[in-house]
């Protein structure tokens, strides 16, 4: 079943009936203060929960799946022991492989993230299976240059 574009209730039902999607973190994402999820980063949604008498859903996300992936979208944003904001949530300990966001459902969520393609999905289980030894995106390269004629 596809999960209509804006509509939080209809993502709801579908996480709770056990679907669970990857999706792409798009620039509104950056709107919520304070977060890990950064635009590009991908993270799988694990859980839900109804919106609640003020309009406002909660998501579980997993972001540990997509480490390597996410690891070139992590903002340096938490300050070090000489208060200069420039460590990642990683390098400060204050990363979490699974978090809790809240939407605001009037919002909708288009703005905030998509829900992932299967075959890019299907690429980065592809990329961890394999145990490389290099960045994703070098990965990507790679796959690509094999697929060029020599020449």
């Amino acid at each position: 079943m596809e999960i209509p574009e804006m509509d939080f209730n209809a993502l709801v039902d579908e996480i709770r009936a056990g679907r669970r999607p990857v999706v792409n973190f798009l620039p509104g994402i950056s709107e919520k203060d304070d977060e890990y999820a950064q635009p590009g980063m991908r993270a799988r949604i694990i859980g839900a929960v109804p919106a609640d008498e003020h309009e406002v859903v909660t998501l579980r996300f997993d972001f540990e799946e997509f480490a390597a992936h996410n690891a070139p979208f992590e903002d340096a944003n938490y300050y070090d022991g000489q208060g200069i904001p420039r460590l990642t949530a990683r390098e400060a300990g204050m990363y979490r492989e699974q978090d809790d966001l809240y939407f605001d459902v009037p919002g909708g969520w288009s703005h905030l993230f998509e829900i992932a393609d299967d075959a890019a999905v299907s690429l980065y289980s592809r990329f961890r299976a394999e145990g490389a030894d290099c960045a994703y995106i070098v990965w990507l390269e790679r796959q690509v240059l094999a697929l060029q004629p020599a020449g």
